[in-house]
C-alpha cells in the first residue's frame, strides 16, 4: 500500500514563467502531481479553457493570470507559449522524471 498525505511539502525553488513589464512571474519548480491530475481532470470534465485558466491560477498565482489578460500587446504564440510551458511542467510533474 502507498501511503500518502494530503499536506504539501513547502518548496521554495521556482522557474521563471514569463515576464511582463519588467515583472517576472514564476512558478514551482516541481508542482505537486496532484496539479497536473486536476489539470488532466478538468480537460475531461470542464473543457480546456477553464482547465488552463485554473491550472495557471494555481501555478503561476491569480496576480499573473490577470496580468496576461491585461496584455495587450501579448501575440497569440505568446500566449499559446505561455500555456504550453505551464502544461508541460505541470502536467510531466505527474509522471517521474518528467516536469523540468
Amino acid at each position: 500500500m502507498i501511503e500518502l498525505t494530503s499536506e504539501a511539502p513547502a518548496s521554495e525553488d521556482t522557474i521563471d514563467v514569463f515576464s511582463l513589464d519588467g515583472v517576472t512571474y514564476t512558478m514551482p519548480a516541481e508542482p505537486q502531481p496532484s496539479i497536473g491530475l486536476r489539470f488532466v481532470w478538468e480537460m475531461k470534465t470542464t473543457g480546456e479553457m477553464d482547465a488552463v485558466a485554473n491550472l495557471l491560477i494555481s501555478t503561476v498565482g491569480a496576480d499573473a493570470f490577470e496580468a496576461l489578460t491585461k496584455a495587450k500587446g501579448m501575440t497569440a504564440e505568446q500566449w499559446e507559449a505561455v500555456q504550453q510551458f505551464v502544461i508541460k511542467h505541470a502536467v510531466g510533474a505527474t509522471e517521474p522524471g518528467k516536469g523540468q
